[in-house]
C-alpha cells in the first residue's frame, strides 16, 4: 500500500479519518503560484479491490517500481517541489504552493469533472476496474471530496493574490516520460499555454537560454500541443485563466528527476526563472493597470 500522507478529519464514504486532505497549500506574500496537480499517488482505502488500489496492480502506485504508470502520478514533482520548496533563493521561498494528494487515477484535476475518472489506461489499453459502472452518486463523492476542494483552493488563491498585486503568475509542474507509446521524447523541458497567452513567450524565452547553459533540451509547447487537445483535457488552464491568472503549463522530463540531487539541479534552473518572473521590469505584460 503507498505510504500515507498526514491525517485530516474529512469524514464521508469515500474519504476516511486517516486518508490525507485532498490538497496542501503552502501561501506567501507573492503573485506567483507554483501547482502539481498530479504530484501524489494516494488512493483512499475505501477504492482498493482487495488488495489493489482501484482495482490495478499495485506496483503502478510505487516509486520504486520499474512497473510504475505515469498515469497514477506525476514521477519526480515530489522530488521537485521538495528542492523548490527547501531551496536557497529568496523567490522560490516567496512562491505560493499548491499540491494535489490523490493520484489522477482517483479524479484527474486537469480535466472536466465529469470526465475526470479515466476508465481504461492510456499507457496500457487496460480497464481500470475500480473506475468502471461508477454509479452519479460515485462520481459525486470524488468530484465533492477530492476535485472542487483543490479547484475551490485554487479560486480562492488566486482571487486573493489578485486582490493584493492586481496580477497573478501561475506555473502548472508537470512531469512527463522518456518514452510514449513506444516513441522517445527529445525534449527535456516544456513549456504549455494555448496560443496567444501572454505568459509563455516570456516563460520561453528565458527557459530556452537557462537550458541552453546546462545542455539541456527545451522546446516550446512541448511534449504536446495544448490547442492539439480536446478542451476538457485542460480544464484546470481553462479554469486558471477564467478565475484571472496568466498561466503557464511546465512539463520536464521524469528521468531528470530521479534522484534528490537531479531534481535540484532542476530547482536551481526554475528558482532562476522564477527571480526573472518577480524582477520583470515591464510589469504592464502582466497587470493591465500597472504605471510607473
Amino acid at each position: 500500500m503507498p505510504p500515507k500522507k498526514p491525517t485530516n478529519n474529512t469524514q464521508g464514504p469515500l474519504l476516511s479519518a486517516s486518508d490525507p486532505e485532498p490538497y496542501t497549500l503552502i501561501e506567501a506574500d507573492s503573485p506567483l503560484i507554483l501547482a502539481g496537480p498530479h504530484n501524489a499517488y494516494y488512493v483512499p482505502e475505501s477504492l482498493y479491490m482487495g488488495n489493489r488500489p482501484l482495482g490495478v496492480h499495485r506496483s503502478a502506485f510505487k516509486p520504486l517500481s520499474p512497473f510504475k504508470r505515469h498515469e497514477a502520478c506525476d514521477w519526480g514533482m515530489q522530488r521537485l517541489f521538495a528542492a523548490l520548496q527547501g531551496g536557497e533563493v529568496t523567490a522560490t521561498n516567496k512562491c505560493n504552493y499548491l499540491s494535489s494528494n490523490y493520484s489522477r487515477l482517483v479524479t484527474d484535476l486537469n480535466r472536466a469533472p465529469e470526465d475526470s475518472m479515466s476508465q481504461q489506461s492510456e499507457e496500457t489499453g487496460n480497464i481500470v476496474a475500480g473506475n468502471t459502472l461508477l454509479t452519479k452518486a460515485q462520481k459525486q463523492e470524488r468530484i465533492d471530496q477530492v476535485f472542487m476542494p483543490y479547484h475551490n483552493a485554487l479560486k480562492d488563491l488566486i482571487k486573493a493574490k489578485k486582490e493584493k498585486f492586481g496580477y497573478v503568475l501561475f506555473l502548472d509542474l508537470h512531469s512527463f516520460t522518456p518514452v510514449w507509446r513506444h516513441k522517445v521524447r527529445k525534449v527535456q523541458i516544456g513549456s504549455l499555454a494555448f496560443d496567444n497567452n501572454p505568459l509563455e513567450p516570456i516563460v520561453a524565452e528565458e527557459l530556452r537560454a537557462l537550458c541552453k547553459d546546462k545542455k539541456l533540451k527545451f522546446v516550446s509547447h512541448a511534449p504536446y500541443r495544448m490547442d492539439d487537445y480536446p478542451p476538457h483535457k485542460q480544464y484546470s488552464s481553462i479554469q486558471i485563466e477564467k478565475y484571472g491568472a496568466l498561466y503557464t503549463g511546465l512539463e520536464v522530463r521524469n528521468d531528470l528527476l530521479r534522484t534528490p540531487k537531479k531534481a535540484k539541479d532542476i530547482a536551481k534552473i526554475l528558482e532562476a526563472l522564477i527571480q526573472s518572473l518577480l524582477d520583470q521590469k515591464d510589469k504592464s505584460l502582466f497587470d493591465p493597470t500597472y504605471a510607473e
